[in-house]
């Protein structure tokens, strides 16, 4: 198990990442409802920066264990084209779908600095992610 301490630390830690890479583009902060509730009531205070705020409901698991087509519960009230859009999420199977949903828009525009960046973000977040990951549960048994 984690500690709280530990847990604080890294959500502090992901906050001054989010600052330095957003502070200057007044971001579209989008919670994934659920899962991801926690982590923004931790994360948000931390963000020391305009940005405006708003959710998404989606589900893909229904009442099974194995994910299924998503279902759009609700959308966003918030327009998010032309925007710079931050979405909180608790799964890794988020990061997947966003590095797949990249795959396929730069299928259709391979020239596009704008999904070239998103797609390399979302890998590097994965990489990132999983490599913390492994290092809290090397050093959980501490």
């Amino acid at each position: 198990m984690v500690s709280a301490t530990a847990v604080s630390a890294a959500v502090a830690r992901v906050a001054r990442e989010i600052s330095d890479a957003l502070a200057g583009s007044f971001p579209l902060v989008l919670c994934v409802m659920r899962g991801a509730v926690v982590f923004a009531g931790q994360l948000l205070p931390q963000l020391k920066f305009p940005l405006e705020f708003d959710y998404l409901d989606v589900r893909r698991y229904g009442d099974t264990t194995r994910g299924g087509a998503i279902e759009w519960r609700v959308l966003p009230g918030t327009a998010v084209a032309e925007r710079t859009v931050l979405v909180l999420e608790r799964n890794l199977k988020a990061i997947d779908a966003a590095i797949n949903e990249a795959r396929m828009a730069l299928d259709q525009d391979p020239a596009n600095p704008f999904l070239n960046s998103h797609l390399a973000d979302a890998r590097r977040r994965k990489i990132d992610l999983l490599r913390h990951a492994t290092s809290l549960a090397a050093t959980a048994g501490d």
